[in-house]
């Protein structure tokens, strides 16, 4: 009987142990799918769209539009070369200008919270351009550097791209509905004007120029257009990065790149008629974010120039790839590729970095800045 006994209890204690050892590979096996589907919820938040970037200095209309002074952080941007064909534009001036006495003079100070020393601030202008008149220039043509937004990363973009033709090597299809659809905001096609020195001088200039209309009034002057834009501190804040710039003391300068950014707002006006305005404005970028932002990106560069491409392409075979940094640094501050304009008088060499607001009139003197203007709105 013990004998018996004994090894029924072993049969009993081996049975006892294969269940332990099913219940144990049961229960790995339920940690092991709880895991993986963590692991999916984790990749599922990982690919739900973040909020928007905003910086708060958007008007109402802007916001209607989705447009935002901030780049957003997921969109990537490729560089491309745009040609400026020749033309004649209409160079319009700042009517606001004709109700300040030519003649005011006063000290340059840095004077940040008042406008009520606006007239004696008043922005330096040429005798060709005093804010009386409008003029007409034959513009040269040029070609020039644009940032263009591509295709958002993420599963919602993978899947548009399976539906949808992506498009050419240079990125020219960022502004396609296809695209468009996949971002958080307005995609936005930059354009680099050139690298430029601001001075206490430039922040006055741009601050009447970038006024709004409530400042308007507090500076005697008309409004410099028919809608509400952000005023001179969306020209300090970097699209990229989102800190502001210095606003120099006297004598003193900081260095920057300057972009055009190309501004959209929808406001409704008398009734219900809804009205689109556009506006591009100069931005100063930091000089770690412009590096940051041509990283990796390159420019098809064809022997004996540029001017007979159209929108950066052609159908020349030789051509060389080069960072776009380095086509940047050999251009000079102005960032005129090919065909540039005279340089002004004050700044005759190539070598000579433009203060920012000489630099913005380069390109608003020449028709460069219009023919760039009649560019965005083809696009929009």
């Amino acid at each position: 009987m013990p004998a018996e006994f004994s090894e029924q209890e072993e049969e009993e204690e081996g049975a006892t142990a294969q269940q332990r050892q099913q219940q144990q590979q049961s229960l790995e096996d339920q940690q092991q799918q709880q895991l993986q589907q963590s692991s999916d919820d984790e990749d599922d938040l990982i690919l739900e769209p973040q909020e928007a970037r905003w910086s708060g200095m958007e008007t109402e209309g802007m916001k209607d539009a989705r447009c935002s002074l901030l780049l957003q952080e997921e969109v990537p941007y490729d560089a491309r070369i745009k040609v400026l064909p020749k033309q004649r534009v209409l160079v319009c001036q700042d009517k606001g200008f004709s109700s300040i006495n030519a003649s005011a003079s006063g000290d340059n100070s840095n004077n940040n919270n008042s406008m009520n020393n606006a007239a004696s601030n008043q922005p330096r202008r040429s005798a060709s351009s005093s804010g009386e008149d409008n003029f007409y220039v034959d513009f040269k043509g040029t070609t020039i550097l644009q940032l263009e937004p591509g295709m958002v990363l993420g599963a919602a973009a993978a899947e548009s791209n399976n539906n949808h033709t992506t498009g050419d090597a240079n990125g020219t299809n960022g502004n396609n509905a296809s695209n468009s659809s996949q971002h958080k905001t307005m995609p936005i096609t930059l354009t680099v004007g050139g690298r430029c020195m601001f001075t206490a001088e430039n922040y006055q200039d741009f601050r009447v120029m970038m006024r709004t209309k409530e400042q308007s009034q507090e500076m005697s002057m008309a409004p410099n257009g028919n809608f509400d834009w952000p005023d001179v501190s969306s020209l300090l804040l970097c699209p990229c990065c989102g800190r502001s710039a210095q606003i120099p003391a006297p004598g003193r300068r900081y260095e920057y790149w300057m972009v055009f950014y190309p501004l959209l707002q929808i406001t409704l006006l008398k009734g219900s008629q809804m009205t689109l305005g556009t506006r591009t404005i100069c931005r100063l970028t930091c000089l770690d974010c412009m590096d940051d932002l041509l990283e990796g990106l390159t420019l098809r560069i064809q022997p004996g120039g540029n001017s007979n491409m159209v929108n950066g392409t052609s159908n020349k075979r030789l051509a060389f790839t080069l960072p776009a940094a380095d086509v940047l640094a050999e251009a000079g501050s102005a960032s005129f590729l090919e065909d540039a304009p005279p340089r002004p008088e004050s700044h005759p060499l190539v070598d000579d970095m433009l203060d920012a607001w000489t630099l913005y009139n380069l390109w608003e003197h020449t028709g460069a800045w219009e023919a760039l203007q009649n560019d965005y709105r083809l696009v929009l």
